[in-house]
């Protein structure tokens, strides 16, 4: 683990031996899911107890023969913990409400953190949406909704501020249930990454800038200094100097425009960008954690002594 690439590897080494597992008990698996090393399935019960439980120590068995893997098995029952939900068989159908651990902490970030205006709106707006599309019952999201609300509230948040995020995340919610969200595909946009500061300009700025200057770039006529209908041509009307007014043309100069056009360039290819949105992504701002983490120290100055040698030497020698 680690590496980019380790969960996608991770995944198949055991997804080609899962494959082997539904060949030979298909029969009791009615559904199987992993998320890598935490699994989740829906037993099909023999009517007879005795084969039941010889399939189900079988099942268990082969899985603890592939390769140096070793599974840990909770005992079947109408209800189980699976990664941040607990799912209950009731009624013939099957309830989901959250799980948090008994040791979770609820770290949330503070809301005096150098973090953008929208990080903690959208810290709102996220875990609301998450507790009422995984919570079934109304009870238990009323239940999640409160026990996330005090949670900020211990981490400094104002209820002032709270009111106005809960009751954004709420018309979010009906809106997005309403409407069918349209798939916006990565080959069609850019990231601009950059490092957050309170007195930077703000993220709806450069939106705009991006669109005025590169998507959709206004012509401006240099001697008028207006946007021109070069389409149509100018005219004036003008005395001829015997009997009537005549409209002749105005010799404009040529316009100003603006090259090339963010839709024309091409790549290596040849091929044009498509290039029609841009994502700021802002990150944060370098703390003393970076500063002071063992690797990077050791990284920025390479004649230190290792952190490893030195927290050995802290480390009192057993005695006998």
């Amino acid at each position: 683990m680690g590496a980019p690439p380790a969960p996608s590897f991770a995944t198949l080494y055991y997804g080609i031996f899962e494959l082997d597992l539904l060949e030979h008990f298909g029969d009791h698996l009615l559904f199987l899911c992993r998320y890598f090393d935490d699994q989740f399935g829906i037993w099909i019960h023999h009517p007879d107890p005795i084969i039941d439980r010889q399939q189900w120590e079988a099942f268990k068995q082969r899985q603890q023969t592939y390769c140096s893997l070793n599974w840990e098995f909770s005992e079947r029952s109408q209800s189980a913990n699976f990664l941040d939900l607990t799912l209950r068989i009731a009624d013939y159908r099957i309830v989901t409400s959250i799980y948090e651990k008994p040791l979770n902490l609820h770290l949330y970030i503070p809301p005096h953190s150098s973090h953008t205006p929208s990080a903690r709106t959208g810290l709102v707006t996220g875990n609301v949406f998450r507790i009422l599309r995984l919570t079934t019952e109304r009870s238990d999201q009323l239940a999640s909704l409160s026990a996330f609300y005090l949670h900020l509230l211990a981490r400094g948040y104002k209820p002032q501020f709270l009111h106005f995020a809960f009751q954004q995340a709420f018309h979010r919610f009906t809106s997005f249930c309403k409407t069918k969200k349209h798939s916006v595909s990565a080959n069609d946009t850019i990231f601009l990454h950059l490092q957050y500061h309170p007195r930077d300009p703000p993220r709806k700025l450069l939106q705009h800038a991006f669109q005025e200057h590169l998507i959709r770039p206004q012509t401006f006529h240099r001697t008028f200094a207006r946007a021109c209908n070069h389409q149509r041509p100018a005219t004036r009307t003008v005395w001829n100097g015997w009997d009537a007014f005549t409209q002749e043309p105005i010799h404009l100069v040529p316009p100003l425009r603006f090259e090339p056009y963010l839709w024309e360039l091409r790549n290596a290819d040849l091929r044009r960008l498509q290039v029609d949105r841009m994502v700021v992504a802002y990150s944060r701002p370098h703390n003393l954690k970076n500063l002071l983490f063992p690797r990077h120290v050791e990284a920025k100055c390479p004649s230190a002594r290792p952190v490893s040698a030195i927290q050995a030497e802290l480390t009192p020698a057993p005695t006998t």
